[in-house]
Order: C-alpha cells, then sequence, then structure tokens
C-alpha cells in the first residue's frame, strides 16, 4: 500500500450509479477512479436510495470509515420518487453540512442525465447542486456534461444500459470525468502538508 493510499481514504455514497449497477462494483466509476489514482475510495453506493436514504446512514457511515473527504452523488431516485427541488437541496444540504463538521472535504457528483421525462426534475436538482457547492465550497464531479454530445445537445449514445444505469463505457466516461477533480482534492492536500 502506497503512502498516498494510508493518506486519503475518500468515502462515496450514492445510490446504484455509484455502486455500479448492473455490474459489480468492481466495474464502477469509484472503483476504476480508484485504480487510476492509486487510492482507497470506498464506495458505499446502495441501489435504489434516495438522498433520504443516504442521509439517514451518512453520520453512520462517516464514523465507520474515517475518510478525508466524502463524496455525494445522488437524485435519479429521487426524480423517479417525484421528491421535491427543496426537499432535495435540504437533504444535500444537511449531509454537506454533517460533512464539513466533521472535518471531511465535501465533493459533490452531479448525477448524468436521465433518457426520459424525470431529466427535467434532475436538470432542476443539478442547479441546486451547483449553488450548494458554491455555498458549502464543495468540489464538483460534473457527471452530466460527458454523457451529452455537445453540438446537438442530445445525450451521447452507447453509454447507458437502460437509459438511466451506465454501461460500462458510461461508467468509464464517469471515471474520466472524476479523476481530473479527485487528482486535484488530493495534490493540494498533500501540497498543503
Amino acid at each position: 500500500m502506497s503512502n498516498r493510499t494510508l493518506a486519503h481514504r475518500l468515502l462515496a455514497i450514492g445510490d446504484s450509479l455509484t455502486c455500479g449497477f448492473p455490474y459489480p462494483p468492481d466495474c464502477s466509476w469509484v472503483n476504476l477512479v480508484s485504480r487510476q489514482l492509486r487510492i482507497l475510495i470506498i464506495n458505499r453506493g446502495i441501489c435504489g436510495e434516495t438522498a433520504g436514504d443516504m442521509l439517514g446512514r451518512f453520520a453512520a457511515e462517516i464514523s465507520a470509515h474515517k475518510a478525508t473527504a466524502v463524496i455525494i452523488t445522488g437524485g435519479s431516485n429521487d426524480a423517479y420518487s417525484g421528491v421535491g427541488v427543496r426537499e432535495f437541496r435540504e437533504q444535500m444540504a444537511a449531509m454537506l453540512e454533517h460533512a464539513r463538521g466533521s472535518g471531511l472535504a465535501p465533493v459533490i457528483g452531479l448525477p448524468p442525465p436521465i433518457i426520459g421525462r424525470e431529466e427535467a426534475r434532475l436538470a432542476e436538482y443539478r442547479s441546486s447542486l451547483r449553488l450548494l457547492a458554491t455555498e458549502f465550497a464543495a468540489s464538483i464531479l460534473d457527471f452530466y456534461s460527458p454523457f451529452i454530445d455537445a453540438p446537438s445537445g442530445k445525450v451521447r449514445t452507447g453509454l447507458f444500459v437502460d437509459g438511466v444505469h451506465p454501461s460500462l463505457d458510461g461508467y468509464a466516461v464517469m471515471a474520466e470525468a472524476a479523476q481530473p477533480s479527485l487528482a486535484g482534492l488530493i495534490y493540494g492536500a498533500e501540497r498543503k502538508r
């Protein structure tokens, strides 16, 4: 185990998109980035969870894993469940506040697009998450933009298995999007020592 692995324990809390569904967790963006950066990222993605579910276990996860930073990614299940933007924002804000109060660097993952009508609500969540990132001085992992074809504004083909869950190529795109921000977080922390 390298000194970097020992010095940096990141915790990823989320839903099936963090877990890596429908594949084994080893194929998730979390595990891909963990291998690429040679750091420990604990994957605590649980299929089907909403932000409220994540909030319910957040304190216990923080306490159990002794991480230096926490990555929070959610919203897809909230959109399907019809959770209002205000309620979603309050739950995410509570997790960010707890992270800051526990001395962890918070990182917000902006959820990738959904192919379906729920995308309109998810877009509102993303706007809220950007505001929360400013409010809590949190880094952002933009998992939305890489899934969009810039010229057409449409979702890129081949990145989903079902319109919600990424394909193996989709998870690779998420890992590629996350790597620079997480590397910056790690190298920035190392320079401060």
